[in-house]
Protein backbone atom coordinates (compact mmCIF):
# COMPACT_ATOMS: atom_id res chain seq x y z
CA UNK A 1 0.00 0.00 0.00
CA UNK A 2 1.10 3.54 -0.68
CA UNK A 3 0.41 6.59 1.43
CA UNK A 4 -2.93 8.20 0.74
CA UNK A 5 -5.54 10.40 2.42
CA UNK A 6 -6.06 7.81 5.19
CA UNK A 7 -2.64 6.16 5.39
CA UNK A 8 0.60 7.69 6.64
CA UNK A 9 3.94 5.90 7.02
CA UNK A 10 6.59 7.14 9.45
CA UNK A 11 10.09 5.70 9.52
CA UNK A 12 10.55 6.63 13.17
CA UNK A 13 8.75 8.45 15.93
CA UNK A 14 9.00 12.24 15.87
CA UNK A 15 6.88 15.17 17.00
CA UNK A 16 5.51 15.35 13.43
CA UNK A 17 3.20 12.46 14.30
CA UNK A 18 1.12 14.95 16.32
CA UNK A 19 0.45 16.93 13.14
CA UNK A 20 -0.66 13.79 11.35
CA UNK A 21 -2.95 12.84 14.24
CA UNK A 22 -4.51 16.32 14.12
CA UNK A 23 -4.98 16.07 10.37
CA UNK A 24 -6.71 12.71 10.71
CA UNK A 25 -8.90 14.01 13.56
CA UNK A 26 -9.99 16.91 11.33
CA UNK A 27 -10.91 14.65 8.41
CA UNK A 28 -12.27 11.13 8.07
CA UNK A 29 -9.55 9.54 10.22
CA UNK A 30 -6.69 7.35 9.13
CA UNK A 31 -3.88 5.05 10.15
CA UNK A 32 -0.30 5.89 11.05
CA UNK A 33 2.23 3.11 10.62
CA UNK A 34 5.51 3.67 12.47
CA UNK A 35 8.55 1.75 11.25
CA UNK A 36 7.57 1.85 7.57
CA UNK A 37 9.11 3.81 4.70
CA UNK A 38 7.04 6.02 2.38
CA UNK A 39 6.33 3.07 0.08
CA UNK A 40 4.83 0.99 2.87
CA UNK A 41 7.85 -1.30 3.23
CA UNK A 42 8.39 -2.53 6.79
CA UNK A 43 11.73 -1.25 8.07
CA UNK A 44 11.15 -1.82 11.79
CA UNK A 45 12.05 0.06 14.93
CA UNK A 46 15.08 -0.49 17.12
CA UNK A 47 13.39 0.80 20.26
CA UNK A 48 9.73 -0.23 19.93
CA UNK A 49 8.81 0.25 23.59
CA UNK A 50 10.39 3.72 23.80
CA UNK A 51 8.68 4.81 20.55
CA UNK A 52 5.22 3.83 21.79
CA UNK A 53 5.96 5.32 25.20
CA UNK A 54 6.93 8.59 23.50
CA UNK A 55 3.73 8.53 21.42
CA UNK A 56 1.64 8.01 24.57
CA UNK A 57 3.44 10.89 26.30
CA UNK A 58 2.92 13.14 23.26
CA UNK A 59 -0.82 12.37 23.21
CA UNK A 60 -1.23 13.01 26.95
CA UNK A 61 0.79 16.23 26.77
CA UNK A 62 -0.69 17.80 23.63
CA UNK A 63 -4.30 16.64 23.35
CA UNK A 64 -7.31 17.34 25.61
CA UNK A 65 -8.82 14.42 27.54
CA UNK A 66 -11.76 13.82 25.22
CA UNK A 67 -9.38 13.60 22.24
CA UNK A 68 -6.91 11.41 24.15
CA UNK A 69 -9.58 8.74 24.54
CA UNK A 70 -10.22 8.69 20.79
CA UNK A 71 -6.54 8.61 19.83
CA UNK A 72 -5.40 6.10 22.45
CA UNK A 73 -8.01 3.58 21.29
CA UNK A 74 -6.09 3.46 18.03
CA UNK A 75 -2.94 2.23 19.76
Amino acid sequence: MKEDLHTEYKLRFSHHIAKTICAFLNTDGGNIYVGYDDNGELIGLEQVYSAFSAIDKLIITHFPNHIQNIVVQLF
